[in-house]
């Protein structure tokens, strides 16, 4: 019988090899239209797919993946893990968008009101949404030299913003994202194959605790994304000892506790998200 992880890691592939020619005619220019991509409109409907083309196109000069996988195969897998579970358009748009201040601006705050002008008004919550989903920049702390920033507090401080700020739909691309990095293991093992199980256990660690803080939004994904989780933690064909994701999590909450106690890390998510022209002051 084939396990729940098998058959979606098989999926993973498939899409990927899929989307990967698409893609790289896309950055080579030699699609430039909807009618070329050959997406099947039964899986990708046509109003997502101008979304495809025109965040494609914004991120065809995008550094590749380790595996050497064009930027964009990131998102667009990212928008079909989520799409059985979300509805059409807003969350698949977010998804599509989510690396542009990391993956395209590099975190230069000129360069991503530049990449808002070329997408236009019509896109602004796409904008917006690719602002919330970014992990804030060291930078952005006031406090650095009082506190160690780690990858787990400034992860954590992401979805402090999809909490605080966003809503399911953010929350659906945030759970997404965390599932296709723990998928990737390809990624996995070209990042770092000397430290295979550590860099797996922490990504799985990752959909674990974001499921966990993140149970009320879009139950069925969290639902899922917590089985695939659990079903690798327990198989060592992917983790040889569990206590590094245990070790992982406990980081992860570690990073929650000091999150909440310091003020000045919630200074530095605000300068971040107005930094990049994200309007919070409602809160």
């Amino acid at each position: 019988m084939v396990g729940l992880v098998e058959s979606v890691m098989r999926e993973h592939r498939e899409v990927t090899d899929e989307l990967v020619p698409v893609i790289e005619r896309i950055n080579s220019g030699e699609t430039t239209t909807v009618e070329e991509l050959g997406l099947d409109p039964e899986i990708v409907s046509p109003y997502n797919q101008r979304l495809f083309l025109l965040y494609a196109q914004i991120m065809k000069d995008a550094e590749p993946r380790y595996n050497d996988n064009p930027a964009f195969v990131h998102p667009a897998r990212v928008a079909q893990i989520i799409s059985p579970y979300v509805e059409e358009g807003t969350a698949i748009g977010y998804a599509l968008s989510h690396e542009l201040v990391e993956d395209v601006a590099h975190y230069r705050p000129v360069r991503f009101q530049n990449i808002r002008e070329i997408i236009g008004p019509e896109h602004k919550d796409n904008l917006d949404a690719t602002v919330l989903l970014s992990r804030p920049h060291w930078t952005s702390f006031p406090t650095m030299e009082e506190i160690s920033i780690s990858g787990y507090v400034t992860y954590v401080a992401k979805l402090w913003q999809v909490s605080t700020y966003g809503n399911d739909a953010h929350a659906s691309v945030l759970i997404g994202d965390a599932l296709d990095s723990q998928l990737d293991i390809g990624f996995l093992d070209t990042r770092d194959p000397a430290n295979r199980n550590n860099v797996i256990s922490r990504f799985i660690a990752q959909s674990l605790f974001l499921v966990q803080k993140l149970q009320g939004a879009v139950p069925n994904l969290v639902e899922h994304v917590e089985a695939i989780s659990d079903e690798m933690k327990n198989d060592r064909a992917y983790v040889i000892n569990s206590n590094w994701i245990d070790y992982h999590l406990g980081r992860f909450y570690k990073a929650l506790e000091l999150f909440k106690t310091e003020p000045g890390l919630i200074v530095g998510v605000k300068n971040h998200l107005s930094t990049y022209g994200f309007e919070i002051l409602k809160s």
